[in-house]
């Protein structure tokens, strides 16, 4: 059990020294949306899965260690670690900063530092902007007036493309440096190291004193193209948007469950103007973390683009009183916007929330993707009667729509497991509302099929408003069922003939085809190839059995 040597309100020093190893690792924190200084110190159960003794310093707020206090715990450490063969220090970004810096005073010789700081301390290092907002409050005095060495031998891990490489120029001028340079592994090169599968042997290797840094490099070069971190970092280096968005894309369908790099997709999406797919991207980034500040920091973004300030204002208000006053200056400048003379352009109230005619949120688009509830007596007691009979286990689909889909009869669907979601006269803002109403991650399935649109068309929605009120669709699916692979059934033709607004039926369904994260389907063909039975009810809306049979087959070559 790991024994506290120090603790304020600031830092603690905690030891987990129980293994009378022959050698002892000090690490140091990095920087951590986690502010409780009860959570395990930096790689701790790794070094206790490996018998290895070890120290760890840990910080509440992410201040670079500037505390007067920890020289004193520094002190306390080194007259700790005296009895060990070798006293080595360990740490990532601010914590390599601190293994370098602050690692010789507790006693080590050697650090191991992964993409380092040398300092963000603006009069040392102007070049440094990353963390500028902690820059801007940080007391830098103990980093100024502090005279202690620096550790002896430092082995820093960095990208060579990064800005990463100025601080280890700086670094060479205080300690000995030995490179392990890793181009296009981007910050901090942990996520690399991990994803080729060299973190754990690096560190041991580090520990042991036998680093090879030019085999290290080799493998990590030689598992680049089935990297995602390596498409991620791509992403943040491309030049033009086009290139950004495919190599995010891609970073994110590989690795589907890491937070950064779908909330890194999503933002890409925003910045291109690209708001329904954004929304689909946020969705999942938020049925990973929900509450990670980094989305609702780029909420507060994704929703400024968009026109919606209040939605902006409130992510940042939610930032703050989750997370940090770090973060208050980007609410200020928000509610700075909000003060300000603003063009007054109609307003619009559905269900309760605010959109405003704007440029980027236009109403059509406000209207079709406004969560609304039911629009009939029978709708909320066909609503209300899913909601209590939904699935407590796993099944294969996820069917949400109107009445093409509430109609969809079962036993078509076998041999797979079906929860129907569909409501008769469903528009994209009701079947957007009635998803609101089920906890997240409230359906667990393989699948999640989206057949919606119809409503909206027959209600003189536009071919825009209508594809973006199935994207937000899709974007509530995402949280409801974020494991399921997503279909949308493009909308099929209507009316006499097939020729209901058949352009925008047309130009709808070709939004949704253009769109990305989901497959869109379409069926069109199957349902109007004139071939036996009839496909249509007599209104040329609803489906006949032999309709759905058709749609069913269509359906089952994709999901099988």
């Amino acid at each position: 059990m790991p024994l506290e040597m120090f603790r304020n309100d600031d830092f603690v020093v905690r030891s987990a020294c129980e293994f009378e190893s022959e050698v002892c690792v000090i690490t140091f924190d990095s920087y951590s949306d986690d502010r409780s200084l009860d959570r395990s110190g930096f790689a701790q159960d790794f070094f206790i899965s490996r018998r290895t003794d070890a120290i760890h310093f840990i910080s509440r707020e992410n201040d670079w260690y500037q505390y007067p206090e920890l020289p004193t715990a520094a002190a306390e450490v080194a007259a700790r670690v005296g009895k060990y063969r070798r006293v080595v220090a360990y740490g990532s970004s601010m914590g390599g900063y601190g293994a370098i810096r602050f690692g010789g005073m507790a006693g080590a010789r050697a650090a191991l530092a992964i993409s380092p700081q040398f300092s963000i301390d603006p009069l040392t290092a102007s070049f440094e902007r990353r963390w500028k907002y902690d820059s801007d409050r940080i007391d830098f005095s103990v980093e100024r007036t502090l005279e202690a060495p620096f550790v002896s031998t430092a082995y820093i891990v960095y990208d060579p493309c990064d800005l990463d490489r100025r601080h280890v120029d700086l670094f060479r001028r205080r300690t000995r440096v030995i490179d392990v340079r890793l181009p296009d592994v981007g910050h901090p090169a942990t996520g690399s190291l991990a994803e080729a599968g060299l973190l754990s042997e690096l560190v041991m290797d580090f520990v042991g004193d036998a680093v090879d840094a030019a085999r290290v490099a080799r493998r990590v070069a030689d598992a680049r193209e089935s990297s995602s971190q390596f498409h991620y970092v791509m992403s943040t280096r491309a030049f033009t948007a086009r290139s950004r968005i495919r190599y995010a894309d891609k970073a994110a369908t590989m690795a589907p469950r890491h937070f950064g790099f779908v909330a890194h997709y999503a933002s890409l999406l925003a910045a291109s103007g690209r708001f329904s797919e954004a929304g689909i991207a946020f969705a999942r980034a938020a049925a990973i973390s929900p509450d990670h500040p980094v989305l609702l920091y780029k909420l507060t973004e994704f929703h400024e683009r968009r026109g919606d300030l209040e939605g902006a204002i409130e992510a940042a208000e939610r930032l703050v009183a989750l997370h940090s006053e770090t973060y208050r200056p980007r609410l200020e400048q928000l509610l700075r916007l909000r003060s300000r003379p603003q063009r007054h352009w109609p307003a619009l109230r559905i269900g309760g929330r605010r959109f405003a005619e704007d440029p980027a949120l236009s109403v059509d688009i406000g209207l079709t993707t406004t969560p609304s509830p039911p629009p009939f007596a029978d709708s909320w007691r066909m609503h209300e009667a899913l909601v209590a009979s939904r699935p407590a286990g796993p099944v294969d689909v996820f069917l949400v729509g109107d009445a093409l889909a509430e109609f969809w009869p079962a036993d078509l669907w076998a041999p797979l497991s079906v929860f129907n979601f569909g409501v008769r006269a469903d528009k994209t803002q009701h079947a957007l509302w009635r998803l609101g109403e089920l906890p997240a991650d409230a359906i667990d399935c393989r699948h999640a099929v989206v057949l919606v649109g119809a409503n909206n068309l027959g209600a003189n929605d536009t071919a825009r408003g209508i594809a973006a009120g199935v994207a937000a669709v899709v974007a509530g699916v995402v949280r409801v069922a974020p494991k399921a692979s997503l279909w949308v059934i493009a909308m099929p033709p209507c009316g006499a003939e097939s020729r209901f607004r058949a352009e925008v039926w047309r130009e709808s369904n070709r939004i949704l085809a253009s769109l990305k994260g989901f497959a869109t389907l379409d069926v069109g063909a199957a349902l109007t190839d004139g071939s036996g039975l009839p496909s249509y009810e007599t209104d040329g809306i609803h489906l006949t059995r032999a309709g759905y049979e058709r749609l069913t087959q269509s359906m089952m070559g994709w999901l099988e």
